[in-house]
């Protein structure tokens, strides 16, 4: 996410705005955060106290959010882990962080795999 965006979220959570809020598409701004990659506006929105596992319409979480599609945003899924994210829990179609992240086969994918798989076992 760009600089502005993250200032606009600074100037959200200044007025008073829950940082838990559910868009109409269904995600919190963390699940759209980590969706991005933006390291930077989810660690806002964790020290801002965002839920990390709260779930969203689908029952998608963050961290499924940033384990999914072409990119696997490994700094982010560690960042979420450091602060308790739940690797083992199920969407509403029954997958986990690690199976969307298993669907890659890009590189940088495959260390997302084995970090939430070495981080399920703690769960």
């Amino acid at each position: 996410m760009p600089d502005h965006i993250l200032a606009m979220i600074k100037d959200f959570l200044s007025k008073g705005i829950d940082v838990d809020t559910m868009s109409e598409e269904g995600e919190t701004p963390l699940m759209a955060a980590c969706r991005a990659g933006a390291y930077k506006t989810v660690q806002l929105l964790l020290e801002q106290q965002a839920d990390v596992n709260a779930p969203g319409e689908n029952g998608t979480t963050p961290l499924m959010s940033a384990a999914q599609g072409r990119l696997c945003h490994v700094g982010v899924i560690e960042l979420l882990l450091e602060k308790g994210a739940k690797v083992g829990t199920r969407d509403g179609t029954g997958k986990t962080a690690v199976e969307y992240a298993r669907a890659n086969s890009i590189e940088h994918c495959k260390k997302a795999v084995e970090l939430l798989e070495s981080n399920a076992a703690k769960n």
